[in-house]
């Protein structure tokens, strides 16, 4: 009777297991913040783990069809984000579960900057790709 007292064991750990994997399975589509996501840069999620050394901190901007924050130091950045992690809502900028943030807030992403200008994989508004500003790719949010 080993067999069956195992049997009752396992039906907890199997079914949290199906349900990660249904999760994971299921994040870029509907998992992720919902609103509008035209004047954010974007690239296809991935499931890599992406590195998040890098920090970029400064002040949000949502102006000229971009979103993207300005450095201390006068400099522009704009952060591309994985497809399904970001979207302007009703309440400001969502990014994963955090909280909203808005134009003007002092913001601060993990990720790494990415060298040389959008690629052909990522969704970049008009705005930004007139913009001298720098990349730099935000560590997934899920």
């Amino acid at each position: 009777s080993g067999y069956s007292d195992s049997m009752r064991k396992t039906p907890t750990g199997a079914v949290l297991l199906l349900l990660a994997v249904a999760l994971t399975a299921c994040t870029p589509a509907n998992s992720g913040p919902t609103g509008d996501t035209s004047e954010l840069a974007l690239q296809p999620a991935s499931d890599e783990e992406g590195g998040d050394q890098a920090q970029l901190a400064g002040i949000l901007h949502r102006e000229g069809g971009c979103t993207y924050v300005e450095l201390e130091d006068g400099g522009l950045v704009i952060p591309v984000f994985q497809e399904g992690d970001a979207a302007w809502g009703e309440d400001g900028l969502l990014v994963g579960d955090a909280d909203p943030v808005k134009a003007g807030d002092e913001v601060e992403f993990g990720g790494g900057y990415f060298g040389g200008s959008f690629d052909e994989t990522m969704t970049v508004p008009d705005g930004c790709r007139v913009l001298e500003a720098d990349l730099f790719t935000v560590a997934g949010a899920s």
